[in-house]
């Protein structure tokens, strides 16, 4: 796949059926009384200023990606045991 539009489209592609994938996944778990806990971060990086390579955020869509997973786990934070 030479071209950049094609190689977009078949990475949002397969990571869409990816994230079809743990939302079920995630459904399936918590129905059987497991924590589990999927981070949904698609839509969060800009493709034209976040990305470092076409797998690879840059410094600023890590920092995106960071803040989103801190958010989903500061909401949950009581819902795990501490360690003694």
């Amino acid at each position: 796949w030479k071209k950049a539009a094609d190689q977009f489209a078949i990475g949002k592609t397969v990571l869409t059926q990816f994230n079809d994938m743990l939302v079920a996944l995630e459904a399936e778990q918590r129905a059987s009384g497991k924590n589990f806990l999927h981070v949904r971060t698609q839509g969060t990086l800009n493709p034209r200023t976040d990305w470092a390579n076409e797998i690879h955020p840059n410094t600023v869509g890590f920092s995106k990606i960071a803040k989103v997973f801190s958010t989903a786990l500061n909401g949950i934070s009581g819902a795990f045991p501490k360690s003694p």
